[in-house]
């Protein structure tokens, strides 16, 4: 039961940034599928896609 409520936390902490910064880069993708924005540089990158 102690182990549960100290892993808890942690992983909260880790999976909540990850799966808005997901959904926040899908919004984006889905927005303008050709080019996709550097999120540092803001700068324009070629697509994957093609």
């Amino acid at each position: 039961m102690v182990g549960g409520l100290l892993v808890s936390p942690v992983l909260t902490l880790f999976t909540t940034p990850v799966v808005y910064l997901f959904f926040d880069r899908l919004a984006h993708r889905a927005k303008s599928p050709q080019v996709a924005t550097a999120s540092v540089t803001g700068k324009p990158v070629e697509s994957l896609s093609g």
